[in-house]
């Protein structure tokens, strides 16, 4: 080097560094000099300024390529400007604020521009090398007002209610009911009826053998007559009343008690039921909805003392209980598809009960009437029964039903009907009583009957769901076949006997 100059070959064999916009570091033996390259400086207005151009820094000591270590560190990317910077949020904010006919603002959300990361990065960068020069980044902060969405009223057009319509009543548990005027012109009717007829000539006295013709014109069975006698007296003197032959009615009471009547019960299967209980000897309440067993003596001893067709039997007191068992019995076993023992209004008002009560008043001879009343077929069952009845104490034990139509009854089937399958506590302590024998016959004789046919399927309906399985037939039919073995009777397998079910 002469003169400060360097000579050709000298430049020439010179090395330029590479440019990078990081501190590049140069190392020379015994001597390190650390230069920063190139500084990126943010101006105010939010965009990013191009970086300088850096200038190659010529090693005049350096005689080889392999003295220099060069920054091998990545050269990061400059972001391209955007020309919608932090100004231009400021001024579309400003907008927003000052602006008088906006009615709806979104609140701007908080996301951080790209842009503001590369101040604190670049300034950690330098901050870490020592340098001459360190450009302080200028961070522009944008505040930003929030406006509250102003909530919007949406009117709905007015729905139009529709009309709802009115279910008629359809369930009349008391008979269905007509219009008030109607019924009152009705009693009001059969009230005059009655008081010209009956009470005027009887000096506003009736006994029991004057209601027969009452009951007949207010509309009702002339065998109606003594539970209305009754009914009629106990609810104007009390239900502790003893009733005997010198007691009256008067045309007050009377008046009182069939408006009562009628306004509460609106059919003749209401109004019976309500007749036969607040007659009845038992003590059960008075309010009930339904009859049981003991209900129905004054009603059928009226029958069996009037009724000409029961003459000669009026004259067997004995006989008496037996035949109202067997009425009674009958009328539940036809009526009562519940067996509950409580036959109930509608279970009466589907039977033909109060229809066959009116033609016994028609029909003098009684045995041509098969339901209920019929002496004929009360003869029969209770004769069927004495015979049976071994030792005379009108209780039926297992051995003695075993005796029946010369042990037709298998002892399975016997067991079944013992065990309380039909009900009623005599058959549980192994005892029939008169009334389950009734029962127990009437489906023997007829087995077409809906009570006969839930009768027997009870009996083997083994585990009771109500389904009779292959093994609850099989189990009654295997002891049949033993009993066809005995007597030498051929008989066929179960499985040929299911194909013709």
């Amino acid at each position: 080097v002469s003169g400060g100059k360097a000579s050709p070959s000298q430049v020439a064999k010179s090395e330029p560094l590479p440019t990078s916009p990081s501190t590049s570091t140069s190392v020379v033996p015994n001597r390190i000099s650390t230069t920063p390259t190139a500084t990126t400086a943010i101006p105010s207005n939010g965009t990013i300024s191009k970086p300088t151009q850096q200038t190659p820094i010529l090693q005049p000591r350096s005689q080889s390529p392999s003295t220099v270590i060069r920054d091998l560190s990545p050269t990061p990317t400059s972001p391209k400007p955007i020309g919608s910077g932090v100004a231009s949020l400021r001024e579309h904010f400003d907008i927003v604020e000052h602006s008088p006919s906006i009615t709806k603002a979104k609140t701007p959300s908080r996301a951080k521009s790209p842009v503001s990361s590369l101040p604190n990065e670049n300034a950690q960068r330098q901050t870490s090398i020592p340098s001459k020069t360190t450009p302080t980044p200028t961070t522009t902060t944008t505040t930003v007002k929030e406006v509250a969405p102003i909530p919007e009223t949406v009117s709905k057009p007015e729905e139009t209610s529709k009309p709802v319509e009115t279910i008629p009543k359809f369930h009349f548990p008391n008979g269905q009911i007509t219009t008030t005027t109607a019924i009152d012109t009705l009693i009001n009717k059969q009230l005059h009826q009655v008081k010209e007829e009956l009470f005027i000539p009887k000096h506003d006295k009736l006994h029991l053998e004057d209601f027969g013709k009452l009951a007949q014109l207010v509309d009702l069975s002339l065998y109606w007559k003594t539970p209305l006698f009754r009914a009629c007296v106990q609810d104007a003197l009390g239900q502790k009343t003893t009733i005997t032959s010198n007691t009256t009615v008067s045309y007050s009471q009377f008046e009182s008690f069939w408006k009562k009547l009628c306004k509460n019960h609106h059919d003749n299967a209401s109004k019976f039921v309500h007749l036969l209980v607040l007659s009845s000897p038992s003590s059960l309440p008075t309010n009930r909805q339904y009859l049981t067993v003991d209900d129905w003596d004054y009603l059928i001893q009226d029958i069996i003392d009037t009724h000409p067709g029961l003459k000669f039997l009026r004259e067997a007191r004995e006989f008496h209980s037996r035949y109202i068992k067997t009425v009674v019995a009958r009328i539940y076993y036809n009526c009562n598809r519940s067996w509950s023992g409580k036959l109930t209004v509608p279970e009466l008002r589907r039977s033909n009960f109060l229809s066959t009560l009116d033609r016994i008043e028609e029909e003098e001879d009684i045995n041509r009437i098969h339901d209920y009343f019929s002496y004929e077929h009360f003869y029969v069952i209770y004769c069927k029964f004495w015979e049976l009845d071994s030792d005379h104490d009108l209780l039926i034990s297992r051995d003695d039903l075993a005796k029946h139509n010369n042990g037709a009854i298998s002892n399975k089937m016997i067991d079944r009907i013992f065990s309380g399958a039909i009900s009623n506590q005599n058959m549980r302590e192994g005892k029939m009583s008169y009334y389950e024998f009734v029962w127990f016959l009437i489906s023997e004789e007829d087995k077409r009957s809906p009570t006969s046919i839930e009768y027997w399927f009870r009996c083997m309906d083994l585990d009771g769901d109500g389904v009779l399985s292959m093994f609850e037939l099989d189990y009654f039919y295997q002891e049949q076949v033993h009993k066809m073995e005995i007597y030498g009777i051929e008989y066929m397998p179960f499985e040929d006997c299911i194909c013709q079910v």
